[in-house]
């Protein structure tokens, strides 16, 4: 199918959290791996992402929730599309998920499987970029909550790089620039170092400066780059940071593709 291509060469799969399931389950023995693995989430956090306390009947939201899983499965797209958009069953399937992590999974996983069938490819694009935004919304309200305990939602980066894309993908370069702060803020809530961060934002520099016709510019950044924040990385990721340096090289020549 058209849509498993796209999104496995354009989204990297968050590592799967280790935890224990509690409370209701429905897992059918022909659910599709994506929603085995989107459900498995729910429960499974290291930090404190979501209430216990929801105002919606648990076996409401569980309805929701079965009810897109069993559409989804049977890769009804039209159907999946209508039923979740209908009464209150996307918020339900939303808090059905419980911590952003799983939302995010959802979103790009299984949702956008469906958006890409049922929609315009503009629409599709605008669509996903007010959800993965929302999703970064709620994703930077559960780090400031994360107090003393350090908790990051572990898809954080896999999240920018996702929005970062639809913007590259849209042609959208003044909200590309624009991104490039929550990038490098994204990769120092994770405990990235300052130059490792500044790498990860020099890295998508080079691809939509390159992508908007100013190559010239991005070589001028890589070069500054290597002059004034390479020698202040730490010894550690000195390799790996050598080698995404490469890469950029390389994609500016057109030595490699993405």
């Amino acid at each position: 199918m058209k849509h498993k291509a796209f999104f496995t060469i354009i989204f990297t799969a968050a590592a799967i959290i280790a935890g224990c399931s509690h409370g209701l389950r429905y897992r059918p023995s022909d659910y599709s791996p994506e929603i085995q693995y989107i459900d498995s989430l729910r429960n499974s956090t290291d930090g404190p992402e979501y209430s216990e306390s929801v105002t919606t009947p648990p076996d409401s939201l569980l309805r929701s929730w079965v009810g897109f899983a069993e559409r989804f499965s049977a890769e009804d797209w039209q159907e999946a599309y209508d039923f979740t958009m209908s009464e209150n069953n996307f918020s339900n399937v939303i808090t059905w998920l419980r911590n952003t992590t799983a939302q995010y999974e959802f979103i790009v996983n299984a949702w956008s499987s469906v958006l890409f069938e049922v929609k315009e490819i503009d629409e599709f694009y605008e669509e996903m970029s007010v959800l993965l935004n929302l999703n970064l919304a709620m994703v930077k309200t559960v780090v400031s909550m994360g107090g003393g305990n350090g908790y990051i939602p572990p898809h954080y980066t896999d999240l920018l790089r996702a929005i970062g894309l639809m913007y590259r993908l849209t042609g959208d370069y003044v909200s590309c620039d624009a991104f490039c702060n929550e990038i490098y803020e994204g990769y120092r809530a994770c405990g990235f170092s300052d130059v490792t961060s500044h790498t990860a934002v020099l890295y998508f520099r080079s691809q939509f400066l390159k992508e908007s016709g100013n190559a010239e510019q991005a070589y001028a950044e890589l070069a500054e780059f290597r002059s004034s924040q390479l020698p202040l990385c730490p010894q550690d990721e000195l390799e790996s940071t050598i080698l995404i340096l490469s890469e950029i090289e390389s994609s500016l020549s057109g030595k490699e593709s993405e």
